[in-house]
């Protein structure tokens, strides 16, 4: 439901549920109720509780705006249960009070879903725990147990990697038609005792559509029905209820919008026509006629069932495998507590009240989803007002990048830009004792600072928790020159490098490039960082035997010499021009935007040669290219993310904030982590040198 119903008031950014300045009243006086600029009903403060018949729920902080109301991050306080909470408003400006209290009225009667026969399954179906109506102020509540809430919708995926593959818009009509199915044909009890005998989303889109992924198989959830959404539209027409056939052609809308890769014509802002040819690329004649079917543009399907027989009869796309649905076991009568990406029930599937943000598709990633950012730092809810330490590893990625003079503001340092957007959030940096892992932990233990940002965050006490912001990694290079990239050892080495190959010159096996199949006589020059989480890194990734890791060791000081990552890269291009074949590693976010080394491909054991950075298209650095030309390259975002289908780059790590696991301790630490997470944020990373989350929109938005 779009936001302009609420035009009776005058947001600044005419989106009041997703605007930051309700918040910005509440963090300015706690017990204001609403929105200084506008008058909109503010969001709840974080620790309010709420009270209904089967617990109280505790507010942790807002998630953000969706269809027609807000979602919050609670728990349920009996057993610490997490739970997602979604607000809907009934403002005064919008709702005449006779009709606000009518719908607080239905709300309870409606706001909740189970199968009549009481029958408790495994599914993508994800009803409402307890529906709440708050007596005092014109809000109503829908508590969801679990964070399946919390996934992210099909346009947000959309909105940033484009057009899905035929046989991936295949599968999701197939699961989405198995979800149809179940809602049109099943009979449902409400809350008020109601049965149903099937019922229509009313409400299917984009928007209302979650997706879910584990390795190459993704799942999809729907949420938002009508059923309750409708309540919270002030033009509601009493009587009027959706159609199962309306269903279908929203179905079909959305499919056509997935194979397209967006609902919106850029050139004409319109919504995108199906009936241009020009806007069906790459889909089959079987695809798209079943697809207009469903648009009711071809000879419509007479009903669900109809439609899946003719899915199941079409010729499966194959230019890559449909990912493979697993079925769901039936459940118990007990809670439900399994996460998305279990199996699930072939003959069903799915809906209701989804998630706003994080994940992208088709990949997962052990971090929570970031596929939906919230745009700006100022828009993170609740940060808290007062000056708070930090700490890091001194020779760190962090204090390198935070000290970094940002593009945005040659004047400006990424800290003080980050700082700058918050200016209650005051931060200071308090040197750990020594630069080790180790030190700058028990910095943060021993309450000296209020979280630290370290690099490579592994084994962490069961005191602290760990949040990942960005990543880094260590590159492998050589000298390039453009004048005389013919000759040059990139060329010379295809691009690439093995790691058996790094661990024979790193332990003094190879001293001469001949060794390694050049034909010119070039004496070996070796260079390790000075930044003590790349060395760690090569380590264990590289050397990983003790015999070897000691051996290279003993040779730091007379064959390897240590050097700062920009050092190093100035050292081996002095090689070059005196006829040596320098070679050393350093950190990803100090080779950004330089042109003096060239960083190598790497094989892993038994694996495929993986590039740190891409073109603008998207396709590995080779040689052949100028370097030194601005913009040409980019870190490749896909390769130093976990759990994803294409092979990681090897020496790919995290960078992450750690602040204290504890209730009783305040968390500067949690929300520095989501001012990270915004698109503002993490574009400031990516343009410090470090690798974004996620790709992020070449528009800078």
């Amino acid at each position: 439901m779009p936001e302009p119903q609420y035009a009776e008031y005058l947001c600044p950014y005419r989106r009041p549920l997703s605007c930051g300045e309700p918040q910005k009243t509440v963090q300015q006086e706690s017990a204001a109720k609403f929105c200084m600029q506008c008058g909109f009903p503010a969001m709840l403060r974080e620790g309010i509780e709420l009270r209904g018949t089967r617990g109280v729920y505790r507010v942790l902080g807002l998630v953000g705006g969706r269809g027609a109301g807000r979602l919050y991050r609670g728990i349920q306080v009996q057993g610490n249960q997490p739970v997602v909470i979604k607000e809907f408003l009934l403002p005064k400006r919008s709702f005449a009070p006779e009709d606000a209290r009518s719908r607080k009225e239905v709300f309870p009667r409606v706001g909740g879903l189970a199968l009549a026969d009481g029958r408790t399954q495994e599914s993508r179906l994800i009803p409402p725990f307890e529906a709440l109506v708050d007596p005092r102020e014109e809000r109503c509540f829908l508590v969801m147990l679990g964070e399946r809430d919390l996934y992210p919708t099909l346009g947000s995926y959309l909105g940033i990697h484009g057009a899905w593959a035929q046989a991936q818009v295949y599968e999701a009509l197939n699961q989405l038609l198995q979800t149809l199915e179940f809602l049109h044909s099943q009979k449902f009890r409400l809350p008020a005792g109601q049965v149903r005998q099937g019922l229509a989303h009313g409400n299917l889109s984009l928007e209302s559509v979650l997706i879910a992924q584990e390795d190459a198989t993704f799942f999809l959830y729907v949420c938002d029905p009508d059923l309750w959404e409708r309540l919270f539209d002030p033009t509601l027409v009493v009587g009027v209820e959706p159609t199962l056939q309306q269903d279908l052609k929203a179905l079909g809308f959305v499919a056509f919008y997935l194979a397209a890769g967006r609902a919106v014509d850029p050139a004409s802002g319109r919504t995108l026509e199906p009936r241009d040819e020009r806007n069906w690329p790459g889909i089959d004649r079987n695809l798209r006629l079943f697809i207009l079917r469903l648009l009711e543009i071809e000879q419509p399907f007479t009903g669900v069932a109809q439609a899946r027989a003719a899915l199941r009869s079409l010729p499966k796309p194959q230019e890559e495998a449909s990912p493979e649905v697993k079925p769901i076991a039936e459940e118990s009568a007990e809670p439900v507590r399994s996460f998305p990406w279990l199996p699930t029930l072939a003959g069903l599937a799915v809906v209701l009240v989804g998630g706003l943000v994080w994940w992208f598709f088709p990949r997962s990633d052990s971090t929570p989803a970031y596929a939906t950012l919230l745009p700006r730092i100022a828009d993170v809810p609740a940060v808290p007002k007062g000056s708070f330490t930090y700490t890091a590893e001194p020779e760190g990625s962090w204090r390198y990048v935070a000290r970094f003079k940002t593009p945005l503001n040659k004047d400006l340092s990424l800290e003080q830009e980050l700082i700058g957007r918050r200016p209650e959030f005051k931060l200071s940096y308090q040197k750990p004792a020594e630069n080790t892992t180790e030190a700058t932990l028990e910095t943060v233990e021993q309450e000296r600072a209020d979280f630290a940002i370290m690099d490579l965050i592994q084994d962490l006490p069961s005191d602290l928790k760990a949040e990942k912001v960005a990543y880094d990694g260590v590159l492998v290079f050589v000298d390039f020159s453009s004048q005389t990239r013919a000759k040059s050892l990139p060329r010379a080495l295809g691009g690439k490098i093995t790691f058996d190959q790094l661990r024979r010159l790193f332990t003094g096996q190879i001293n001469n490039w001949r060794d390694l199949g050049l034909s010119d006589d070039l004496p070996v020059r070796l260079y390790i960082p000075t930044e003590s989480v790349a060395v760690r890194v090569f380590e264990e990734r590289v050397l990983k035997e003790g015999k070897q890791i000691a051996t290279f060791r003993s040779l730091i000081g007379t064959k390897i010499k240590r050097l700062s990552t920009e050092e190093a890269l100035r050292e081996v291009r002095r090689d070059f021009e005196n006829g040596r074949g320098g070679i050393g590693f350093g950190i990803v976010s100090k080779f950004y935007e330089q042109c003096g080394g060239y960083p190598l491909a790497l094989v892993a054991d038994r694996a495929s040669a993986v590039q740190a950075l891409v073109q603008n298209g998207q396709q590995p650095i080779n040689p052949t290219m100028d370097l030194c030309k601005k913009g040409i390259y980019a870190p490749a975002v896909e390769a130093f993310r976990e759990g994803t289908n294409m092979e990681p780059y090897p020496l790919g790590y995290p960078l992450g904030v750690v602040y204290p696991n504890d209730n009783n301790r305040d968390k500067p630490g949690k929300k520095f982590v989501d001012m990270l997470r915004t698109t503002e944020g993490q574009r400031l990373l990516s343009k410090s040198g470090l690798v974004p989350l996620q790709p992020l929109a070449p528009n800078g938005s």
